[in-house]
């Protein structure tokens, strides 16, 4: 579990489990809201582009089809909606 580093977004928190990016605030009742974006994956890393107003998850997964290479990808998300907007694969 993190804290992001946003003035946009005080108090956000993200935690990953595997196959799934949770995220999550406290209101000012103390209640906390989570989303959850089922990945599939194992994520990695968590950035925030606050004037685009994006999330960029990095994953890796073992590709059973490529004879367990792992593959890297690196996943946009619209803030809110949490809609994919760009996925790119890349093996290592």
């Amino acid at each position: 579990m993190v804290n992001f580093a946003s003035t946009n977004y005080p108090g956000v928190i993200a935690f990953v489990t595997p196959g799934q990016l949770n995220l999550g605030v406290n209101d000012p009742i103390q209640k906390l809201h989570i989303s959850t974006l089922r990945l599939e994956e194992t994520p990695k890393k968590i950035a925030y582009n606050s004037e685009g107003e994006l999330y960029g998850v990095l994953t890796t997964r073992l590709d059973q089809q490529a004879h367990l290479v792992e593959q890297s990808c690196f996943h946009v998300f619209k803030q809110g909606s949490f809609e994919r907007k760009i996925i790119i694969f890349w093996h290592l």
